[in-house]
């Protein structure tokens, strides 16, 4: 059988190399020069950074990732990099012991730090542990195997200029990508059922998008933040109120948190000798309500910068080089109407301050 897969992405070289596997035909079709999407890279003066995906999980012994990779007969050519994600809030901090203190060490912190919700803390993890154990089981079928691009498997013949005159007759195909981009408008609102417009494609609910700010340094800024790569700051709890500016185009610049990732800590190669690369990202509106991306992207730059620095002083000093991406560019990356940089987005309800602080730590 001949396959077209669209998007050369995570989820597109992945069904590609899964289906190549068992031996059958396949032509992977990619709008970018570069392949990857948003899970590669980007250079420039020597420093190299995460375009998007910028940690796979699932990849320790006995987990799903790292089942495919042995079932590929590739797992000793990838490594694991161990860490941990530090939390700073308006009023307390989160960071790892310096002595491993077992899976539910902040559980016991948050249950030190609010011992009036100590019941629901334990409850929250109670399901969080299920839901896992639920995730844990589907995986057994499978799932973890979109992790299998992370070795190319592939023969790719790159043709450059290719135009839709230069047609295949192919037996099936696999699209990855908007799902408005491929329902609505490659495949045509006129060829679908209005029930399944409705209910896949014009009430999906996404996330916004990002502003990355990628910086080259000469210096260590993870000594600032407890040796970690990985550091999420927040400024505020009023989280509602933030997204529906979001949602109106109003971008917060970095006021209200952002995050700090640092990958050369795990990844030297990234940088030349004696230097760091780091990413600072905030959420960010798609399309902003006053000007725009490519005539304001310098001076958020610069802004977020300068948050940054309250925590990682002498940030903007010590950079040698820097590289902007924009939503535009993540649009233009992705062949997207709109960026979001995740999925479908979820609503909670009747949940405690606790709860509330807790499963909002990826907000920025």
């Amino acid at each position: 059988m001949h396959v077209a897969v669209l998007g050369s992405g995570l989820s597109g070289l992945t069904a590609a190399a899964l289906l190549a596997q068992r031996g059958h035909r396949v032509s992977v079709y990619e709008q970018h020069p570069e392949i990857g999407g948003v899970t590669s890279s980007i250079e420039k003066d020597g420093f190299r950074w995460d375009l998007g995906q910028m940690l796979v999980p699932d990849l320790g012994p006995g987990e799903p990732g790292r089942a495919v990779l042995e079932e590929l007969g590739i797992s000793e050519q990838v490594e694991v990099a161990r860490g941990s994600r530090g939390n700073v809030f308006p009023d307390f901090t989160i960071e790892r012991p310096e002595t491993y203190a077992g899976p539910y060490w902040r559980r016991d912190f948050f249950k030190d730090l609010f011992p009036e919700d100590a019941g629901g803390i334990d409850r929250y993890y109670e399901v969080y542990d299920r839901v896992h154990d639920l995730l844990g089981l589907r995986n057994q079928s499978g799932l973890g195997a979109r992790l299998r691009l992370l070795q190319g498997m592939l023969q790719i013949r790159r043709i450059k200029n290719w135009s839709a005159e230069q047609r295949q007759q192919v037996d099936a195909v696999v699209a990855s990508g908007g799902a408005r981009e491929l329902f609505a408008n490659l495949i045509g609102r006129e060829h679908l059922p209005a029930r399944f417009l409705k209910d896949h494609v014009d009430n999906l609910a996404v996330t916004s998008s990002v502003f990355m700010v990628h910086l080259g340094v000469d210096f260590d800024p993870s000594v600032h933040q407890n040796g970690q790569a990985l550091c999420y700051y927040y400024s505020t709890y009023e989280i509602e109120p933030n997204i529906r500016e979001l949602e109106a185009g109003v971008y917060h610049e970095g006021r209200d948190g952002w995050v700090v990732y640092i990958p050369s800590k795990h990844s030297p190669e990234m940088a030349p000798t004696g230097h760091h690369v780091v990413t600072l990202y905030t959420v960010a509106p798609d399309t902003l309500a006053e000007g725009s991306w490519a005539e304001r992207a310098e001076e958020f730059g610069d802004r977020l910068v300068s948050y940054a620095e309250r925590y990682l002083p002498g940030l903007g000093e010590h950079t040698v080089t820097r590289v902007l991406y924009t939503p535009d560019d993540f649009r233009h990356r992705t062949a997207l109407g709109a960026h979001a940089f995740g999925g479908v987005t979820g609503a909670m309800t009747g949940a405690s301050k606790t709860v509330g602080r807790m499963t909002r730590l990826r907000l920025f």
